[in-house]
């Protein structure tokens, strides 16, 4: 389990129970601790495991806005709540007898486990679920238990009554920046989308303009590049696309979903799934005519193409002479009314050096 303790108070204000610590298991505790309290730390101190040693745990403790760092190796005195954590073991934890013990480096008994009673006693021991029911009910009495420095008082009170008007305050924006999760590496926008795995399991997304709309226009200038993706590991229902800027950082860029998907058969196909191929099926055309449009374009102006030698260039596969001018006509409209200019065509350069001087001369 991965506690998140208040300092002052020596209250569990969150904790996450896993059988590792990785940054994702660091997040949710901390997360959940935020979550409780509805206010971010004015400072934050970890020790120097693995929760935070990754790119993307250093990109996300850098957002959250508040002091942030690691304790000093090797020094006790450093860590705030070491000395708190050493009592809750040795006061609650260890009356169990499945309590694994403390630092291995402690020598208190109350610190370590004694593995003569445990093998005397298996069949005792708790399941899993049990433990984690276990851990909750210590955390309440822990939390509830009097404080050491303020007599009369449990540590829970003396939490409640303190107030820090330095925190910062979890609004519904500040959820949406602290709690989405970059990447620790970038993706590649591919035709089939752009693809991230979170624990295990493979997330493909897609650019939209509308419902079930793929956005041609944004697919057109960016498949191929690589974007960090921003993530909410308790709705992935929908991302963020970030480009990476030396200098500023993270980018953000647009939105994307979960990639469409329309069932072939159709018998299988529900209402709207018929129109929506239809409509991505005539997007697709119109996007190979574009593409071929514009290379005749660059063909025409570097006196490359077909018809820079007299022959007549073939038209894409699967289209036919009259689709190809109704949707070139199209595209041409659509950029006048959008006030992009057509493309423009230079006259047909020489084939040679010579030739170009000669013209020159």
């Amino acid at each position: 389990c991965i506690y998140v303790m208040d300092a002052f108070s020596e209250v569990f204000v969150g904790h996450y129970n896993c059988d590792r610590e990785t940054f994702l298991t660091t997040y949710e505790a901390l997360r959940n601790a935020f979550e409780a309290t509805g206010f971010l730390p004015y400072e934050l101190v970890s020790d120097n495991q693995a929760g935070f040693t990754s790119n993307a745990a250093k990109r996300w403790r850098a957002k959250l806005g508040c002091i942030s760092h690691t304790t000093t190796p090797e020094n006790g005195k450093s860590k705030s709540i070491e000395s708190a954590f050493g009592r809750f073991q040795a006061e609650v934890l260890h009356q169990f007898i499945n309590y694994t013990g403390g630092n291995i480096t402690a020598k208190s008994s109350k610190t370590k486990t004694d593995p003569r009673v445990i093998l005397q006693n298996v069949e005792a021991l708790p399941t899993y679920e049990e433990v984690i029911a276990t851990n909750e009910a210590c955390i309440k009495q822990w939390n509830s238990m009097p404080h050491p420095k303020f007599v009369g008082k449990s540590r829970l009170q003396v939490y409640q009554e303190s107030v820090n008007p330095q925190a910062i305050a979890l609004t519904d924006v500040i959820r949406e920046k602290v709690f989405y999760i970059a990447t620790e590496k970038p993706s590649t926008f591919r035709a089939s989308g752009i693809e991230i795995m979170v624990r295990g399991q493979k997330y493909v997304y897609e650019v939209f303009k509308g419902p079930q709309q793929p956005d041609y226009e944004w697919r057109r200038k960016n498949t191929g590049r690589e974007f960090v993706i921003e993530y909410d590991p308790h709705d992935m229902s929908k991302v963020r696309l970030c480009k990476d800027d030396k200098e500023y950082g993270l980018q953000f860029d647009t939105w994307a979903e979960p990639y469409m998907t329309i069932h072939r058969a159709m018998q299988d196909q529900v209402e709207g799934e018929r129109s929506s191929i239809i409509a991505g099926l005539n997007a697709n055309k119109k996007e190979i005519v574009r593409r071929d449009l514009e290379t005749r374009a660059l063909q025409q102006k570097y006196g490359n193409g077909y018809e820079s030698v007299g022959y007549d260039a073939p038209l894409p596969q699967g289209l036919s002479r009259k689709e190809y001018d109704r949707l070139a006509s199209e595209i041409i409209q659509d950029d006048r009314m959008t006030g992009m200019e057509d493309p423009q065509v230079s006259e047909v350069l020489p084939d040679t050096v010579a030739q170009l001087q000669k013209v020159q001369s």
